[in-house]
């Protein structure tokens, strides 16, 4: 999880990345249809702070079970849609028997982790006159900033960060029945979640509805449908958009501390802006007056009939929908900074659906200790979506925002439609001898309308073996191991993650202005894209083997995993000569690979009266680019308009950090001129030094070096159980490391220049009688944003992640009260993080889990600190 916005998507990466343009999450199945989970199908992503998680329609009190598959063969009869791993979620059924209630409810408290520490009022004051002596040493027109005269007069000032930062609430309620009879059975549950955000103004709220029902039509013949109807509304906050200052936390870090919140004599009655150079937005301002709304409706269903034919013989059909309504709005006053010429407004509706249809055959045969499984089977899905948006500026009054929005003078109507389809079919085969040796097999051929008319299918097969060696007749001498398996497998999958219509030539509508006046404007059609009829799958190769172990009955278990992945054909967004017409094309670019391994260890350590169960967890992956064709070097996402920060490039991992390496400071025993220098700048006494990596004497991208990833070495998880009567003290610690971490916020806080606050190892500068070798000195005249070591960090960490303490009434004080359980339980989220990390968290990357741009950090949404209480009853 990469922010603590409620709401907000998660971020899941199965044994690495498999793709650099495609998509990398995973595929999410519940109950046999898969979902969308795809945040670009569900959001427009035009208005900021509207990212949502797509699964937050699913109740987590409604999940039975969830399996995460990752090798090839597991993964191969979901074809194209797994090929980033599948993760299964089994809700909850009805069960035979007296209808059983159960009442779920827990409320607590959020708060941020930790502040960061800035300078006050009379400091920041300090600072910017000193930044202006310096700078006037050598520029002597540098004027001083009126707003910093007679810094004594200043004391701690307006802390910006608490004005935002707020104790915020959550609750969550949860009624659910179960119960059915011989041939019916039922599962019916309502949930209700209210978070606010520990930003002021921000806060998320969701009911969702289910209904499983099961029947046994007779001998042969049983249906079902599961019916999931969700809503959500998001009050959101800019937070987290690069190459702007209009984030909210940025606001509160930059935002001058000498002013106070409110001005009666300004519009709007806020102090307008900072009055330092920079002219940072008021940051409560923002959160009050800002409106930013995202509204989903959603209904997740599927139903199915199984057949049993014959006695080994059965037919299964499958239909699912998951259906959505999706409403953003957003108004931005016209006396808040980043507002227009006044205000600004938009409004999004995206209304789609996906429909899948499934027909399986099933044959079951058994001759004496040989067993087999086969399956034939053919899936058709569709995806249809339409959009519509209106964005609008210019208003004569602010007050209905965005419910007024035809108010406004100047308006621009966009709308869309999109589509794609697939059409599946699949062989497999599953042979067991005796439960000692087992082999799979399949076959897929998956067809999506997204690629060129003669690339549409694609044949992706897969095996695998296994062999239990604990039922070998050498090993029944050995006691102590009850399993012991070793397993291989090797598939293909496909990738299809690109936008709909990417092989074709797409036209959009322009405006051409001709002249002057009322009808100057024309608006014309043009092909903004380059078809490309030989678009073809992108193919991940997987190889996977492993080894379980259970020994002592099963007290201790062990699984080792390694895997070697090759993706071929990228399908990369390129650009072309521009003598074409066209920037850029879809096309098939470049291979990359993933390698890594896996650990696992359950053990039972004691048994008795107290009991103590553990799990550990740990992964490693390594990934590196091994063909690029064309494409020499991909550019990272731009932040603070610099897009060097990471490249993707052919025998270099994905993730990489480039930058200058710092060589200290400039001291006043040195020639100032001698030091490697930027063009047209003019280094000073005080300066920070780089190393010039290729000795011409000048200070430019050939002289970047590599600083670090942003993936980490390995990743771990450790969770202790403890029970004692009825007590259980659940523990639960995580973390990774080696990765790093792009502060970009520190550009800001670190500046030194007097244009906006800034953070507490200011007061550590360089100066001529504190002459150190780590902060440069103070200077209105800076040198601009430098991308080097000293904003990358390291980003390992450990953390308590979750402390659950439980007690359950004992059963002869139930019986009393006629109650089947009772559960209270007091737990803590991120209570606790040991880090070297700077920022508010080390578990952050603005961009979620994007290739171009994992691990910077800049003005994100903090995580927050949570403690809850819940009661659990059962009737």
């Amino acid at each position: 999880q990469s922010t603590g916005k409620p709401g907000a998507p998660v971020s899941i990466r199965i044994r690495g990345t498999t793709s650099i343009n495609g998509l990398n999450e995973p595929l999410y199945v519940i109950d046999g249809v898969p979902i969308i989970t795809n945040a670009s199908d569900l959001t427009s992503g035009t208005i900021q702070g509207s990212d949502i998680n797509p699964l937050v329609a699913i109740n987590p009190n409604d999940i039975e079970s969830i399996q995460i598959l990752k090798d090839a063969s597991a993964t191969a009869i979901y074809g194209a849609r797994g090929a980033n791993g599948v993760i299964l979620i089994t809700t909850k059924q009805g069960t035979k028997g007296d209808m059983q209630v159960t009442f779920n409810s827990s409320v607590g408290l959020q708060q941020i982790t930790k502040k960061l520490e800035l300078l006050n009022a009379r400091e920041l004051a300090e600072l910017g006159n000193a930044a202006v002596t310096e700078a006037r040493k050598y520029y002597p027109d540098v004027a001083y900033n009126t707003a910093f005269a007679l810094p004594s007069r200043f004391g701690k000032g307006t802390d910006w960060q608490d004005e935002i930062f707020r104790v915020a609430p959550m609750t969550n309620y949860q009624l659910s029945l179960r119960g059915g009879s011989d041939k019916t059975s039922y599962y019916l549950s309502g949930n209700l979640v209210g978070q606010e955000g520990i930003i002021k103004n921000s806060d998320f709220s969701k009911g969702t509805f289910r209904l499983n029902l099961d029947n046994q039509l007779s001998a042969k013949v049983r249906t079902g449908i599961n019916i999931n109807l969700s809503r959500s509304v998001n009050n959101g906050v800019t937070t987290g958009v690069p190459n702007t200052l209009s984030n909210v936390v940025t606001m509160a870090l930059l935002f001058n501390p000498g002013q106070n919140v409110y001005d009666p004599d300004q519009e709007g009655g806020y102090t307008y802006e900072s009055n330092t150079i920079n002219k940072v937005g008021n940051p409560v301002a923002e959160i009050n007056e800002t409106k930013t709304r995202i509204t989903t409706s959603r209904v997740i269903s599927d139903g199915y009939l199984d057949w049993k034919i014959l006695k080994n013989l059965a037919y299964k059909f499958k239909f699912g929908m998951d259906a959505f309504f999706n409403k953003e709005q957003q108004y931005i006053p016209s006396f808040i900074k980043r507002g227009q010429e006044k205000g600004k407004g938009n409004n999004v509706n995206i209304d789609g659906y996906t429909w899948l249809i499934e027909n399986t055959l099933t044959y079951d045969l058994e001759v004496q200790k040989h067993r087999f499984n086969f399956l034939l089977g053919q899936t058709a899905q569709r995806y249809v979506s339409e959009s519509a948006e209106i964005a609008v500026e210019r208003f004569n009054d602010d007050r209905l925002g965005y419910y007024d929005l035809g108010a406004a003078i100047d308006k621009t109507i966009l709308t869309g439609y999109n589509t794609w389809s697939m059409l599946s079919g699949i062989a497999r085969v599953i042979y067991n001898y005796d439960n000692k040796y087992y082999l799979t097999a399949s076959g897929r051929t998956d067809g999506s309308s997204k690629f060129g008319a003669l690339h549409k299918f694609g044949f992706f097969p897969s095996v695998s073996a296994a062999w239990r060696i604990s039922k070998e007749p050498f090993m029944q001498s050995v006691t102590a191991i009850n399993d012991l398996k070793f397993r291989i497998s090797a598939g293909t999958v496909g990738n299809e993650g690109i936008p709909p219509g990417s092989s074709l030539s797409l036209m959009a509508n322009r405006p051409y202005f001709f002249g002057e006046g009322a009808n100057a404007k024309v608006i014309g059609t043009y092909v903004y894209s380059l078809e490309n009829q030989d678009l073809k799958w992108e193919v991940t190769t997987q190889y996977d083997a492993g080894l379980d172990l259970s020994l002592f009955e099963s007290r201790i278990e062990f699984i080792a995993e390694t895997y070697l992945k090759n993706t071929s054909d990228l399908l990369l967004y390129i650009p072309v000569n521009t003598s074409s017409g066209f920037q850029f094309v879809w096309a098939n670019v470049g291979n990359l690979q993933n390698k890594g391994m896996e650990f696992s260890v359950n053990s039972v350590n004691l048994k008795e009266q107290f009991k103590w169960n553990t799990r550990f967890n740990i992964s490693f992956n390594r990934n590196k680019v091994t063909n690029l064709d064309k494409s020499s070097t991909i550019y990272g996402n731009s932040i603070m308009n610099i897009v060097d920060w990471t490249m993707i490039r052919e025998g270099e991992p994905i993730g990489n950090i480039y930058g200058y390496k710092s060589d200290g400071i400039i001291q006043l025993n040195e020639d100032p001129s001698s030091v490697p220098f930027f063009p047209s700048k003019i280094p000073r006494y005080g300066d920070r030094k780089y190393i010039d990596k290729n000795h011409d004497e000048k200070l430019t991208i050939d002289d970047y070096f590599k600083l670090g990833n942003t993936n980490p070495d390995f990743s771990w998880g450790f969770k202790n159980t403890f029970t004692y009567k009825n007590f259980t003290l659940d523990i639960y610690t995580q973390g990774d490391y080696g990765n790093k971490i792009v502060n970009f916020n520190r550009f800001f806080l670190e500046s030194f220049d007097g244009f906006q606050n800034n953070s507490k190892v200011a007061l550590q500068r360089w100066t001529e009688t504190n002459p150190t070798n780590k902060y440069p000195r103070a200077n209105a005249s800076p040198h601009g944003n430098v991308m080097s070591d000293v904003i990358v960090e390291d980003g390992s960490y450990a953390r308590l992640k979750e402390v659950t303490l439980s007690y359950t009434l004992p059963d002869k004080i139930l019986g009393k009260l006629h109650i089947r359980s009772v559960q209270l339980a007091l737990s803590g989220r991120n209570l606790y993080t040991l880090t070297r990390y700077s920022g508010y968290d080390p578990e952050v990357s603005i961009f979620g889990g994007s290739v171009y741009g994992k691990g910077a950090d800049y003005g994100p949404y903090p995580m927050a600190k949570t403690y809850l209480f819940s009661l659990n009853v059962t009737f």
